[in-house]
């Protein structure tokens, strides 16, 4: 091969030479430079160009040849983002459709070491009237990208989700793939036995379905759901108030032939977007902003103004014009962020969860909708992340502040305040709720020690401010901006991470172990997980089924 193959110019050029791709004016989203061939996305198409031994230009014309200009490759499937090429093959990101919020790998050329990615072997190429072969997981199922960016030089197992539920977590891989450890007494690692599995290394991939992956998962205290790359969800494990959302209450997934094709989707009527498993009841959060709700209703968790168990979705009344942005159900309750950044809360209301009253919301008639108040979280600012424990409730703010609220015991409030409880405090001005609430609310403080070692504490807006918030039962735990993650609260258990075992702690203290690296985590019961930036799950807390390590604490 000589130079000018290369370049994908007509002549030689030492100081650089223009590559005839696309039209004028159009823009060049991504190059990339193999060792005999190049490619480049200019605008919806893709231009290959250099030495051709397996189809790697992917033109549809012979397997090998040696264009004097560039080619535009026949790739079908989507409109291109991102290319990269290898030696003798080409890939690139594809977005299926406009709307489309993940995007499919497209890859030809050489597939004798299986580079297609495709489960066919030998010479799998873009040869005449061929085209480029969608990745695949096992043989016709495309796998559906969540980022478009670095994605193909990451391995298929690299994790980039985890949920953490009572005695089991689960972990998704970049490429939507979905492995799941610990307790399984009732088929919820989904892998069709009662097993318990200790680690991931020797659990197998839960099936999905044919063509499907998963973009989130969420893990309650007995059963799984996942949300699939085409909105729809599924959930699979223990069933006996209803929470898998399929119209019955058997369980799922404890035996053969329960999973894959055979694992029929949640009813939901639309797309969702967003999914959360609480102790023993589901809600979802759809394309158009409805929420739907399903499972065990004691107290009024489902937010339907009555107790009745539903085995199926319900459409929650969220008030005149609101809709569903972000979902989390918690223990005994449930509480939505709206697109407006007003959070509702309603279920269990005996710690002052709704800084209101001791009283339950959600199990009467007249209760919800437009009756239904928005929780005070002060003026001139609202959530963006929201967690619900058993008696308490956290959320990151967009003035960077992070607050909580209901019970304290344990010092789930991140602050230093004697109070038992935030939200119990008489309402002088008549507005509905305490005045503990709103404004007088007092956000987490964190720990920092200084070069002289010298321990004092500041509010995390000041410090480091908490960007994402997570929790369960009695503790909470926050990634900042730099990446570090702190907690606070119960620790008998080591649930915060640093270290000690001290019961109450009233105050965030780094979780050691992922300074500067932490890309997501989740919280269960006694424990949590984080998944830093160079792709390492770190876990701490208690695990009773050995699901996140070699030992029980």
């Amino acid at each position: 091969m000589n130079g000018v193959e290369l370049l994908g110019a007509s002549d030689a050029a030492i100081g650089g030479a223009y590559t005839d791709t696309g039209s004028p004016g159009d823009r060049h989203l991504s190059v990339s430079v193999g060792e005999q061939h190049a490619c480049s996305v200019v605008e919806s198409s893709v231009y290959c160009w250099g030495r051709e031994d397996s189809g790697e230009l992917g033109d549809g014309g012979p397997q090998s040849s040696d264009p004097p200009s560039p080619v535009e490759a026949q790739i079908g499937y989507g409109t291109p983002m991102e290319v990269v090429v290898g030696i003798d093959a080409s890939c690139v990101v594809l977005k299926p459709s406009p709307a489309s919020i993940d995007s499919r790998v497209g890859c030809w050329g050489e597939s004798a070491s299986g580079q297609m990615g495709s489960g066919a072997l030998p010479d799998q190429t873009s040869g005449p009237d061929s085209e480029g072969r969608l990745v695949e997981f096992s043989v016709g199922s495309p796998v559906n990208v969540p980022l478009k960016t670095d994605v193909l030089r990451m391995g298929p197992s690299s994790p980039s989700m985890v949920a953490v539920g009572e005695d089991h977590t689960c972990f998704m891989s970049m490429l939507g793939l979905v492995k799941c450890t610990g307790r399984n007494s009732y088929g919820q690692l989904g892998v069709g036995h009662t097993t318990n599995l200790p680690t991931p290394a020797r659990a197998d991939w839960v099936q999905l379905g044919s063509n499907r992956t998963a973009t989130m998962i969420d893990a309650g205290r007995l059963y799984t759901c996942a949300l699939l790359d085409d909105g729809d969800v599924k959930c699979w494990g223990y069933n006996g108030y209803g929470q898998l959302g399929l119209g019955h209450t058997t369980s799922v997934g404890d035996g053969p032939n329960e999973m894959g094709d055979q694992l029929p989707t949640v009813s939901l009527g639309q797309p969702a977007i967003d999914v959360s498993t609480g102790r023993n009841h589901a809600c979802a959060v759809l394309q158009d902003g409805t929420l739907k709700c399903w499972g065990d209703n004691s107290y009024g968790r489902l937010g339907l103004g009555h107790t009745q168990n539903m085995y199926t979705p319900q459409v929650v009344d969220l008030g005149p014009g609101m809709k569903a942005l972000d979902v989390e159900a918690g223990y005994y309750n449930t509480c939505v962020i709206m697109t407006t950044g007003q959070v509702k809360c309603w279920g269990h209301g005996s710690y002052y969860l709704f800084g209101t009253s001791t009283n339950h919301i959600g199990d009467g008639s007249g209760e919800t909708g437009e009756n239904l108040p928005f929780v005070d979280l002060g003026t001139s600012r609202h959530a963006t992340s929201l967690f619900l424990a058993e008696t308490n409730a956290c959320a990151s703010m967009s003035d960077l502040t992070t607050l909580c609220w209901g019970d304290d015991y344990y010092g789930y409030h991140g602050t230093t305040g004697a109070d038992r409880y935030v939200g119990n405090a008489q309402d002088s001005d008549g507005d509905g709720f305490s005045d503990e609430m709103g404004d007088a609310m007092v956000e987490v403080h964190l720990r920092n020690k200084s070069i002289t070692h010298t321990v004092s504490t500041e509010p995390a807006s000041v410090s480091d401010p908490i960007v994402d918030v997570h929790g369960y039962v009695h503790t909470g735990c926050g990634i900042t901006a730099s990446g570090d993650i702190y907690c606070w609260g119960r620790g008998d258990n080591y649930q915060r991470g640093e270290g000690s075992t001290t019961q109450r702690v009233f105050y965030g203290v780094q979780a050691l172990g992922a300074p500067h690296s932490a890309l997501t985590m989740s919280s269960g019961y006694l424990r949590s997980c984080a998944i830093t930036t160079s792709s390492t799950i770190l876990c701490w807390g208690h695990g009773s089924y050995r699901d996140f390590q070699s030992s029980t604490s």
